[in-house]
């Protein structure tokens, strides 16, 4: 197997959550001590005005959150659904938030999605403190600034010196994810065992404990998350060329897919999500 390095353009957003709440974004480079392990790094802001719920698409990421609320603090690791769903918002609070690269966390602590977990909203939590070693100074320190950049800092020096282990089951996990991500969600697999040297028993056991979706709905969600983004920043084109560019088969083959993870086709997704922009 050759070892990979994330090379996509590929970049899984949240666009309700993005329009509605984000205060500062550090989208990473590819020069950065972070690349291959963070794409984002957020923070956001939840008022009392706010409309109580947004819009949570399939992403396929695993987030560390800094929640700051009623005077206290807390953080917990979030795995999303693999469905569009409607979290509900209660109070206000602002937040810290980072987004890694599918497969990364495993380089920091042993199978994290083998640890307790608690589901609520269609939101899986995971004890922060559980999965990521020496946690606690991470934590110290983010709580202790309201400055977006040096809390990035702080994330640049926690994560930015942690080297890719060897020929183990984490590794294997972090190269399945960069293959499908590098090939934009369009190998099957078959082409998985292939590249990989494993059964897809195995392969999707590594999933199980390291991504917390199988292979195949990886997939999904990074042909749905890479077609949505491309189409929200031009939606007068025509959707046949879309599900050609993509990947998809044909149209037909697109809005099942859509209304599989979205439960809306890809116009009306847009249209609801960005409604103020004029869309046709």
């Amino acid at each position: 197997m050759n070892r990979l390095l994330l090379r996509s353009s590929y970049k899984p957003c949240q666009p309700d959550l993005e329009q509605k709440c984000f205060v500062n974004s550090y989208k990473v480079q590819e020069n950065d001590v972070l690349h291959g392990k963070v794409w984002e790094i957020y923070q956001y802001e939840i008022g009392t005005s706010f409309p109580n719920a947004i819009t949570i698409l399939p992403d396929g990421l695993i987030e560390l959150v800094f929640n700051f609320c009623e005077g206290q603090a807390s953080s917990y690791l979030m795995l999303a659904s693999t469905e569009t769903n409607s979290l509900d918002v209660h109070r206000p609070e602002t937040g810290f938030g980072i987004r890694f690269v599918p497969g990364w966390l495993g380089q920091i602590q042993y199978a994290p999605l083998s640890r307790s977990r608690n589901t609520q909203d269609s939101i899986t939590y995971i004890n922060s403190a559980e999965i990521i070693t020496n946690f606690d100074l991470l934590f110290q320190q983010i709580i202790s600034t309201d400055s977006f950049d040096q809390r990035v800092n702080y994330c640049k020096e926690f994560f930015g010196g942690v080297e890719n282990v060897g020929d183990n089951q984490s590794e294997l996990a972090r190269q399945a994810c960069l293959y499908l991500i590098n090939h934009n969600g369009n190998k099957t697999i078959g082409d998985l065992e292939n590249f990989m040297g494993y059964s897809s028993r195995y392969i999707r056991k590594l999933f199980d404990k390291y991504i917390g979706y199988s292979p195949k709905t990886m997939n999904e969600i990074i042909k749905f998350q890479h077609s949505f983004h491309h189409y929200s920043t031009n939606p007068t084109r025509s959707l046949s060329d879309l599900a050609c560019e993509f990947g998809y088969y044909d149209i037909s083959h697109m809005n099942r897919a859509y209304i599989k993870l979205a439960k809306q086709l890809p116009k009306s997704l847009y249209q609801n999500l960005y409604a103020g922009k004029q869309a046709t």
